[in-house]
C-alpha cells in the first residue's frame, strides 16, 4: 500500500504534469493495484485518485483518455460482483472523476457496461449513487458519430433491461431511495435523450416503450401519498411516447403495451401530468396523427381511448360543477335516487368516519347502508385500510373523489360516441355469442359481461356469476353478503323489466353489480387503481 501511495505523490508532483511521465505513472499504478489490492480498492487510493485527476489541467479528451484507460482497466478486471461498502464508495469516486472531467467516450460505456451485471444484486445508498452516476454519464455522453450513438443506444436498452426488474419491486425501501436520489427523474431525462437520437422508427419504438414502462412505474413508487410526480415531466415527455405509438406498426405488441399503460397515465389524478399528455395530444406531428386515425392500426383503439380519457379527466379539474359524484356504496342507491325522490336528496360526498374507505353520495345513503351492510363490515374495512396505511398505498379522500367524479363522467357518456363501445355494455348479439360459448347452462341471466371488446385484451369479457365471485373474492375488501344483495336486487328488476331502471346506469342486467361493487374495491384495495376504472 506505501508504495502505491508512493506512486500516487509522484503524480501529484509531476512537473508540469507532463502526459506521458504522467500515463507512465499511471500504468505502473493500475499494476500495482492490480497486484496488491486482492478484491477490493481501498476507498482513501480512489479519493487520492480523484483528486489527482481533478488536479490535471489538460482539455485534451485523447490525453485524459489514455490517463484513464488504465484506471478503466482496473475497474474492469475487478470481480465488481464481490463489492462491499467501500468499493462502491470507491466506484463513485471513480465516476465522479471522469464525469468532472467530460471525460466519455468507449471509456465511460466501459464502465457502464461493466456495471451492467451489478444492478439487483445489493441494494444500498452508495449503489443507488452508482446508478445516479451512470445516469449523469449517460445524460454527459457526447454523441459525436452515428457509431458512437448506435452504441450508446445499444448499452442503454441494455440498462433498462436491467434496471426495470428494480423498478417494479415491491419494496417500500427501494421505493424510498429511488426517491432520494432522485432516480426517476434522471432516468427519465436519459430516457428522453435516447428517444432523440434514436435514428430509426424501430428503436424510436423500443425507447418509446422504455418512457411509458419508466413513467408507469415512477407512478406506482410516488402514488398516492406524494401524489403523482408530475414536476418530473422532461420536456416533450408524451410526445415521445405518442410518435413511438404512432410508429409501432411493425409490432403491434408494442402498440399495445404503450396503449395499455398510457391509458391509466390519462386517468391519473394530477392537473400537470393530464395538461402535459392532452397538450401533447394536440400537438404531435401530422403524420403520426394520420396513422393513429387509421382503422387498420394496432393502436388505433388505443388513441381513441386516450383521447378521451384525457379530455375527461381535465374537464373533471377544470369543471368543479361536478364535484359531487352519484357512485355510491349503498346497495340500494337507485332506489333512493329515482326520480320522483332525487328532488329531496340533498347530494354531498360522504365518507365513513372509522373505517375511511366507504363512501356515499349523500348522507342518506350513508345512513340506510350502515343499517343493512356497513356496520358488520366496517371493522374489516378499517384494518385493511390501516394495513394499506403500513404499505404506503392508501388513496387519499381527494384523490378518491376525483376518481368517483371522473368514472362517473365516464359512464354517464350514454349518448356520446364512445370508442370503449361503453364502461359496461349491454348484452348485444356479440355478447350473447360469447355467452353461449360459455356452454348451454350460461345465460345472459346468469353472466355478467365485463368492457367492451377491445383488441388484445388479454382477460375474459364475459364471466358467469360464480367465475365472477371466484375471481373478485379474493380481493381486501369483498363482501359476500353485500355482493349477494345487490345480485337478488338487480336479478329482482330483471325480471319485472328494464322500465323500472330508466334512470339507472345505462346498462341491463347484471352488469349494475360492477357499477356498484367493484369500482369501490379497486379504488380501496389496489395502490394506483385507477387504471381499473375500464376492468
Amino acid at each position: 500500500m506505501s508504495a502505491v501511495l508512493d506512486i500516487l505523490d509522484l503524480l501529484l508532483s509531476a512537473p508540469g504534469k507532463d502526459i506521458r511521465i504522467v500515463r507512465m505513472l499511471m500504468v505502473n499504478l493500475t499494476i500495482i493495484i492490480l497486484f496488491q489490492r486482492m478484491c477490493r480498492t481501498p476507498y482513501r487510493l480512489l479519493e487520492a485518485m480523484k483528486g489527482f485527476l481533478e488536479s490535471l489541467e489538460t482539455n485534451d479528451a485523447s490525453s485524459l483518455q489514455q490517463l484513464c484507460d488504465p484506471l478503466c482497466f482496473t475497474w474492469i478486471t475487478q470481480p465488481l460482483s464481490s463489492a462491499d461498502h467501500d468499493d462502491y464508495a470507491g466506484y463513485v469516486v471513480f465516476l465522479e472523476a471522469l464525469t468532472n472531467h467530460d471525460l466519455f467516450g468507449k471509456t465511460v460505456i466501459q464502465v457502464i457496461e461493466q456495471a451492467l451485471p451489478l444492478i439487483g444484486q445489493r441494494m444500498s445508498g452508495n449503489f443507488l449513487r452508482v446508478l445516479s452516476c451512470l445516469h449523469q454519464a449517460f445524460l454527459s455522453f457526447p454523441l459525436d458519430s452515428e457509431e458512437l450513438s448506435m452504441h450508446w443506444l445499444a448499452v442503454f436498452l441494455r440498462f433498462h433491461d436491467a434496471i426495470v426488474p428494480l423498478l417494479s419491486a415491491q419494496s417500500s425501501e427501494l421505493k424510498k431511495l429511488f426517491i432520494e436520489y432522485d432516480f426517476f427523474q434522471l432516468y427519465l431525462q436519459v430516457s428522453s435523450k435516447a428517444w432523440k437520437c434514436a435514428t430509426n422508427n424501430v428503436i424510436q419504438v423500443r425507447i418509446s416503450v422504455c418512457l411509458v414502462q419508466t413513467f408507469s412505474l415512477m407512478t406506482a413508487c410516488y402514488f398516492p401519498r406524494r401524489g403523482p410526480p408530475g414536476h418530473f415531466l422532461p420536456d416533450e415527455l408524451f410526445t415521445s411516447i405518442l410518435v413511438g405509438l404512432a410508429n409501432a406498426e411493425e409490432s403491434s405488441r408494442s402498440a399495445e403495451f404503450i396503449g395499455r399503460n398510457l391509458s391509466p397515465i390519462a386517468q391519473l389524478p394530477s392537473r400537470r401530468v393530464v395538461q402535459s399528455l392532452a397538450a401533447a395530444i394536440d400537438s404531435i406531428p401530422f403524420s403520426a396523427r394520420a396513422k393513429l386515425i387509421k382503422f387498420t392500426h394496432p393502436a388505433s383503439h388505443h388513441w381513441k381511448v386516450l383521447r378521451q380519457f384525457a379530455a375527461l379527466n381535465l374537464d373533471t379539474f377544470e369543471n368543479p360543477k361536478s364535484s359531487d359524484p352519484v357512485l355510491c356504496y349503498n346497495a340500494k342507491h337507485i332506489e333512493l335516487t329515482a326520480p320522483k325522490t332525487e328532488r329531496r336528496m340533498k347530494r354531498k360526498f360522504k365518507v365513513c368516519s372509522r373505517c375511511k374507505v366507504a363512501t356515499y353520495c349523500s348522507a342518506q345513503c350513508q345512513v340506510a347502508d350502515w343499517a343493512q351492510f356497513h356496520r358488520s363490515e366496517c371493522g374489516t374495512f378499517a384494518q385493511t385500510r390501516r394495513d394499506l396505511e403500513k404499505r404506503n398505498v392508501w388513496i387519499s379522500h381527494l384523490i378518491k373523489l376525483h376518481a368517483l367524479v371522473f368514472t362517473d363522467a365516464f359512464i354517464r357518456l350514454r349518448d356520446a360516441p364512445n370508442p370503449t363501445g361503453r364502461l359496461f355494455t349491454p348484452f348485444t348479439s356479440v355478447v350473447l355469442e360469447k355467452i353461449k360459448m360459455k356452454g348451454s347452462s350460461s345465460t345472459p341471466k346468469n353472466c355478467i359481461f365485463l368492457s367492451s371488446d377491445e383488441p388484445g385484451a388479454d382477460r375474459e369479457s364475459v364471466l358467469t356469476i360464480q367465475e365472477y365471485v371466484e375471481k373478485y373474492s379474493k380481493w381486501p375488501l369483498w363482501s359476500q353478503e353485500r355482493f349477494d344483495a345487490l345480485l337478488a336486487m338487480v336479478q329482482d328488476r330483471d325480471a319485472r323489466g328494464p322500465e323500472v331502471e330508466a334512470n339507472a346506469f345505462p346498462w341491463d342486467g347484471v352488469a349494475e353489480l360492477i357499477a356498484s361493487l367493484s369500482l369501490r374495491v379497486i379504488y380501496d384495495s389496489l395502490a394506483h387503481g385507477l387504471d381499473g376504472i375500464y376492468l
